[in-house]
């Protein structure tokens, strides 16, 4: 696995330093909700707004094989959304938290089409940051947490001109856990409540935004 990730990386990097083409594009869109499993309940957050900012560096249409239309592409996306707690025993929900999920996320976009609309692939890898804050029951300690995270996306790209566009994308975060980890979100119903009992909490970001090519 880490091997993977380091020849990933590496590879990622090559294809920037011979970059000509660099892309910005700034966004906004909506995450769907996500759960964190647990053995006496259920931590979630709640569907809500995102928005962010993407980097990408290519060498475009110019190049040649695989790094034609291929992009390293840098990544920030925030989320402010609610903790809630489903506890098993209850059956009931309870507002714990605001909660801020940053993901910083390094990967790589393969296009095609026509030049005018392109379609394309992306993945990722990263960490995800939940800055938990402001929680709302007092038997609980905040604890704040961070994961290391692989996505996957997909997109359109729409060129107005050749130096903007529009662009349009979906993006699945897989923020891994790990097995009896202790996360700390939960009425505090003995150490086992906060005690995650699946690996990976899964959610998605829906994103619309403006794409600004710079260099050649």
């Amino acid at each position: 696995m880490k091997k993977t990730i380091f020849t990933s990386v590496a590879a990622l990097l090559c294809l920037s330093l011979n970059a000509q083409l660099f892309q910005i594009n700034p966004y906004a869109g909506w995450s769907t909700a996500s759960a964190l499993q647990m053995y006496l309940g259920k931590a979630r957050t709640t569907a809500d707004l995102n928005y962010g900012v993407n980097l990408s560096f290519g060498q475009g249409a110019s190049a040649g094989g695989f790094t034609r239309n291929a992009f390293v592409e840098l990544q920030y996306n925030l989320l402010q959304t609610d903790l809630e707690y489903r506890d098993y025993t209850t059956d009931q929900d309870y507002a714990l938290s605001d909660i801020a999920m940053h993901n910083i996320m390094l990967g790589g976009t393969k296009e095609s089409g026509n030049g005018k609309v392109m379609g394309y692939g992306a993945y990722y890898l990263g960490i995800t940051i939940f800055d938990v804050s402001n929680f709302k029951q007092n038997v609980v300690t905040p604890e704040d947490h961070t994961r290391f995270t692989m996505a996957l996306g997909a997109g359109l790209k729409y060129a107005a001109s050749d130096r903007v566009g529009i662009r349009l994308h979906a993006q699945m975060y897989m923020p891994f856990w790990g097995s009896d980890f202790y996360a700390g979100w939960s009425l505090g119903g003995g150490p086992s409540a906060g005690v995650v009992a699946t690996a990976v909490n899964v959610y998605a970001n829906f994103n619309g935004g403006i794409y600004f090519n710079l260099g050649e």
